[in-house]
Parts: structure tokens; sequence; C-alpha cells
């Protein structure tokens, strides 16, 4: 099966699935993965649609914005003391 990647017309490679463990994998060119500011080490989300394989770079799980957004009055707890300080600690 050969699958084909495209970022934009002009950035079309042909490449191979290959067994990889006991899952399959395959390469992705230099070229492509800067055209999508992608190094070693990011992550992809992979999905299915209309019958074409989507990679797609991956959303952080949790956004700062949104967490902080969920504090209110009701749900911030108050302070906690942890006891007098034992070292140079300056509060």
């Amino acid at each position: 099966m050969y699958i084909r990647i495209c970022a934009n017309p002009e950035a079309r490679v042909e490449t191979k699935v290959m067994k990889w463990g006991n899952s399959h994998g395959i390469r992705l060119p230099k070229s492509i993965l800067e055209e999508v500011l992608l190094k070693d080490g990011d992550r992809v989300d992979i999905s299915v649609k209309k019958g074409a394989i989507v990679i797609s770079i991956a959303k952080p799980r949790y956004e700062i914005k949104r967490l902080l957004s969920n504090i209110t009055e009701k749900n911030q707890h108050a302070e906690i003391s942890s006891g007098q300080g034992r070292g140079r600690e300056e509060w």
C-alpha cells in the first residue's frame, strides 16, 4: 500500500507503509516536515476523513487560558500555611 502525502500540490511525495514492530509506519521527508513546521518529537493527530489518512499537528491537551478561565471565587481555595521558614526563604 502506498500513501500520497500532500501538504500542498507542489510538495507531493510518495512513500511506502512499512512494518514497525507490531504496527506499521511511514517516513515523512524532511521537506514536508519543514513546510508544516514539525520536528522530531512533535505530537500529531492521525484521523481518517473521506477515506484519506490525515496527519495534523496535535493541539495541547491543556491550554492554560482555558484552565484559568474556570477559576472562580467559589472554587478558589484559601492560602495554606506550611509553617515557619527553615532556611533563607523570603516571603
